[in-house]
């Protein structure tokens, strides 16, 4: 076990440096079909957030994620993502993690059709 972790945490398993490697060499092609996707998702989770009373989010300049404002619940954002997983089935991230109590984050990797179901499940939330 000793072996396995240092080559995990010391260096990069040659799997992710093969990755690393296809991405800088092919870069411009994957910008340009990556990037539009995560704008699309990260554009249609704000909005989605800015109808949800009890939430508030500042728009993502750049990245995959979004710090959402849970401070209407009431309640602390260990409490929320418990509520959010356990009634509903969705993962979120506490904003304590990140140095950001009161705030929860989303992660906006998933295809649209997945963050609609979330958002349509978060909806149902009362507070």
């Amino acid at each position: 076990m000793e072996y396995i972790n240092e080559s995990i945490i010391y260096s990069a398993p040659s799997v992710s440096q093969r990755a690393a490697l296809y991405a800088l060499k092919d870069f411009d092609r994957i910008k340009k079909e990556v990037v539009p996707i995560f704008k699309e998702r990260i554009e249609y989770s704000y909005n989605r957030i800015k109808n949800i009373p009890y939430l508030k989010a500042f728009k993502s300049q750049g990245g995959i994620y979004l710090f959402v404002n849970i401070e209407k619940t009431k309640l602390s954002t260990q409490e929320f993502v418990d509520l959010v997983f356990d009634k509903l089935n969705i993962i979120l991230l506490s904003g304590e993690s990140f140095g950001a109590p009161n705030y929860i984050r989303i992660a906006c990797t998933l295809d649209i059709s997945i963050l609609k179901e979330a958002f349509d499940r978060l909806e149902t939330l009362k507070f």
